[in-house]
């Protein structure tokens, strides 16, 4: 009784601690996802597989649009950048990070990637 007691007493300090927040996805595991085998020319050369994990890599960077277009980035009016485009984008400004930056979370490094290219009105770009 006097166990459950003190259990019962110190749950809220147990939660009350900070929580270290890990990526679903980091920069590194998605340029990893996205990565040809040597030799492939086109998605007709990938297995069923490697298909997928293309797909997985397109749908991703169509969540990071939709949930941040318009707060991290936005279109203007000279350019709307289409689907593909954003996603070479992001997986090409991926692909020359550092090491240490591709272990943050994966959609903030794009939101960094695209926000460069397609900051917001009156946004100021972070040098």
């Amino acid at each position: 009784m006097r166990a459950a007691l003190l259990l019962l007493a110190l749950a809220p300090a147990a939660l009350a601690q900070p929580v270290s927040v890990i990526p679903w996805m980091t920069g590194e595991q998605l340029v990893e996802l996205a990565a040809w085998p040597a030799g492939t020319r086109s998605n007709l050369d990938l297995t069923l597989q490697q298909n997928h994990k293309q797909e997985l890599v397109k749908m991703f960077v169509v969540g990071v649009h939709d949930a941040t277009e318009g707060k991290g980035w936005c279109y203007n009016q000279v350019a709307k950048p289409k689907p593909g485009t954003l996603q070479e984008l992001a997986i090409n400004g991926l692909k020359v990070m550092q090491a240490e930056q591709l272990k943050r979370p994966a959609v903030d490094l794009i939101v960094e990637i695209w926000r460069a290219k397609y900051p917001c009105p009156g946004q100021r770009i972070k040098p």
